[in-house]
């Protein structure tokens, strides 16, 4: 069903290496490529709570001429120093390589610091004397607004029970869009 509604050309011969390389890329190969059944549920529901709070989506019918963006749950086991687990961390992911340009997004660039910029504000921080202070943000890409309608397929192992055959309508930048990067740095500003 997704496949018939794709706009763009050219995606369906690297559909499969892009999907299978994406988790390769947030996993330790000597790791499970998923946690145990028991395990995996109650943190994604924990995610899928806070992408609700956030109000990061919404479930919409599905209208044939609407772009479908795919989606992947990426699953990694978080260990303590010593090596035992400390949890089981799972992220829900956008196929971005199925979006089309000025339809799911227009614009993606964001300005990069420079290294010399990073020494620069290093050096007046010894030279004055101040203590350093580190910043965190806890799903960030989650936080910036985007401005195009991008929908999303629900993950085949977590559908809806009521709304089986809704989307997401995302109304907020998560993981793997390619204008979260720029969405993040405009809510900054």
């Amino acid at each position: 069903m997704a496949s018939s509604l794709l706009l763009c050309p050219f995606r369906r011969p690297y559909r499969d290496y892009l999907s299978t390389n994406i988790q390769g890329l947030n996993s330790d190969p000597a790791l499970p490529a998923a946690p145990p059944a028991v395990t995996a549920e109650p943190p994604f529901t924990i995610s899928k709570d806070r992408s609700r709070a956030n109000e990061t989506w919404e479930l919409v019918p599905l209208d044939s001429t609407q772009n479908l963006v795919g989606c992947k749950l990426i699953f990694r086991i978080k260990c303590l120093p010593d090596g035992s687990i400390d949890r089981y961390k799972v992220r829900l992911v956008a196929k971005g390589f199925y979006q089309c340009p000025s339809v799911d997004y227009h614009d993606t660039f964001i300005p990069v610091v420079k290294p010399t910029t990073v020494r620069l504000v290093l050096n007046l921080v010894v030279s004055r004397g101040w203590s350093p202070r580190q910043l965190n943000v806890n799903n960030a890409f989650l936080q910036g607004h985007i401005s195009e309608y991008v929908f999303m397929a629900q993950p085949p192992s977590f559908l809806d029970r009521d709304n089986p055959t809704h989307v997401y309508k995302l109304r907020e930048a998560i993981y793997g869009l390619k204008q979260a990067p720029q969405a993040w740095y405009h809510e900054l500003r």
